[in-house]
């Protein structure tokens, strides 16, 4: 390990998730991890980066070596740009002090003075990071990145209850939308208490973030456009497993970008109107073990090749149709 960066002070995280409440997971998913893939010399280099480790630092790191990268407060959270099918090198990093900031790593070959059996030189990659610009996005911890190719815009979330969509090419601010405000309701409430732990943004170029509200200890989505104009919420009347409000851990999209979202409380996929965010389908996806699983710690589905990709403690569960009926009638959503 190398440690790139000093670090100028040592604050560790402060407590998010409430001790009775252990299944609400704040930040999501307990490690921010994204995956970008680089190009040295025609070769391919896979590399995951991650943050939210106990001191102020993330990491980089691939099949060859593993980099600590201190930074000057903690870091919440990490998103690879990824807009080109492969090679961009671009990321970035959210930290608790409400500072986002672009990075640019650069790879390269790392030889040693050993040779293998045919003679030729041993090497890894090692990687070089460059601070491209920054901005103090946030007056709070910033609790997520967003981005979305199509427009070149970053999107940023904090526990100030703002969301901010920038420009990708000088972080100049677009659109501020307040979570405390409501189209049609002037104040909502001042002291809503949420905490938006994701943001997503659909094809139809709808943005939809989960939220978590402290004081009734259930999350729920709400939907915007990116001019900030509020047009959804999800109604936990409608959105129940049994007597129990549907705890959302993810968001992705169908083809015809509603929203398919799993759930921390039960075993199952839940599709959710795009315009209104009605719940319209539920499909079970079973857990592979014989002993069954309350829920699952994240559902991702890639409308592209049909799968779903679920997350256990101990376990990733890739699944696809088994029912030609059942797919077509998915897909039709």
């Amino acid at each position: 390990e190398y440690n790139t960066y000093d670090c100028t002070s040592m604050n560790l995280m402060r407590q998010k998730i409430p001790i009775n409440d252990k299944k609400s997971f704040l930040y999501k998913p307990n490690y921010s991890i994204s995956f970008m893939t680089l190009f040295l010399d025609k070769v391919v280099i896979p590399i995951v980066i991650s943050c939210r480790y106990l001191e102020n630092y993330f990491r980089i790191q691939n099949s060859d070596k593993i980099i600590n990268v201190f930074y000057e407060d903690f870091v919440t959270c990490i998103k690879a740009r990824n807009f080109e099918n492969s090679g961009d090198d671009i990321f970035y990093t959210g930290l608790i002090n409400g500072k986002l900031t672009e990075w640019k790593i650069i790879p390269s070959y790392d030889y040693t003075n050993k040779n293998n059996k045919k003679g030729k030189l041993i090497s890894n990659y090692n990687f070089k990071i460059n601070e491209l610009k920054n901005v103090y996005s946030h007056k709070s911890s910033i609790t997520a990145i967003e981005l979305y190719s199509r427009q070149n815009i970053i999107i940023t979330s904090g526990e100030d209850k703002f969301i901010y969509i920038r420009k990708i090419f000088d972080f100049e601010l677009l659109t501020v939308i307040d979570l405390t405000y409501s189209f049609g309701n002037p104040i909502v409430l001042e002291t809503t208490n949420v905490f938006p732990s994701m943001v997503k943004v659909s094809e139809l170029n709808l943005l939809y973030i989960l939220l978590y509200d402290y004081d009734s200890k259930i999350n729920f989505i709400r939907g915007y456009n990116l001019n900030g104009l509020f047009f959804a919420q999800t109604d936990p009347k409608n959105c129940k497993e049994g007597e129990s409000v549907i705890q959302f851990n993810n968001i992705s999209f169908t083809k015809n970008s509603n929203l398919v979202v799993g759930s921390y409380n039960a075993d199952k996929i839940y599709i959710l109107e795009a315009y209104d965010l009605k719940l319209i389908y539920t499909k079970e996806i079973g857990y592979k073990n014989k002993i069954k699983s309350p829920g699952n710690k994240m559902v991702e589905y890639d409308c592209t090749l049909g799968e779903f990709y679920a997350l256990y403690d101990n376990e990733l569960d890739i699944s696809t149709f088994k029912d030609e009926k059942e797919q077509k009638l998915f897909e039709s959503f």
